[in-house]
């Protein structure tokens, strides 16, 4: 099935409720990924907002990246008073690690994340 497409407006309204989307104009979506939900800007370079349900916690990209992407930020905010601010690359090793919890173990067993 189809993410829904949506206005940028109601992009925070699908984050918090960690729904599928896809903006109008194709340059922001968001996914579910195993265990994460993910919301990205202009492609997976850019996770925004990553939820992961087995920590239960919001994880927000605190790195700029072109004025669209600051907006499509600043619309997609979580309604969370509790979200771990990070760079991209830390965000994007939650990604493939599965997890923030597999990320966090490899990084106290010293392994590359």
């Amino acid at each position: 099935m189809k993410p829904k497409r949506i206005a940028n407006r109601d992009m925070s309204e699908y984050v918090s409720a960690r729904k599928p989307f896809v903006n109008n104009n194709d340059s922001a979506y968001a996914r579910r990924e195993g265990n994460l939900y993910v919301a990205y800007s202009w492609g997976n370079h850019f996770p925004m907002y990553i939820y992961d349900s087995i920590a239960n916690m919001w994880f927000g990209n605190r790195d700029k990246y072109s004025r669209s992407t600051s907006k499509h930020q600043t619309y997609a905010r979580p309604s969370s008073d509790d979200i771990t601010w990070s760079d991209t690359d830390y965000l994007k090793s939650i990604l493939l690690m599965g997890g923030y919890v597999q990320e966090a173990a490899a990084r106290v067993k010293g392994e590359p994340t």
